[in-house]
């Protein structure tokens, strides 16, 4: 398992222990639109790679709980390859109804 699925892992078992409430739609979709535009705000040579890291697994959590929310499975192990699942997981949910490019105004 690559590094940084190891560590998306390790905060994804953190933040559903640590979370009890069922959150709505609506508040997830704003949680990964909010991500998705702090990921797309880190300047490639900012030279902050715990920002950038930071921003990557804030954004993979946010899509994790709203595909879930969704039905949409989810295996961290695909993770090896994060940027083609996370890809594949925004498809899925375009094919749900949930196209982040147009949600997104960044995007």
């Amino acid at each position: 398992m690559s590094m940084y699925a190891e560590l998306l892992t390790m905060s994804y078992r953190q933040a559903t222990s640590e979370s009890r409430r069922t959150p709505k739609i609506a508040d997830l979709l704003a949680q990964v639109i909010s991500s998705r535009q702090r990921l797309d705000e880190i300047p490639a040579a900012s030279g902050g790679a715990s920002d950038d890291l930071a921003a990557n697994i804030d954004y993979d959590l946010a899509l994790f709980a709203l595909c879930h929310a969704r039905g949409i499975p989810v295996d961290l192990a695909r993770f090896e390859r994060p940027l083609a699942e996370r890809e594949r997981l925004e498809r899925e949910l375009a094919a749900h109804g949930i196209d982040l490019d147009e949600l997104d105004p960044i995007g």
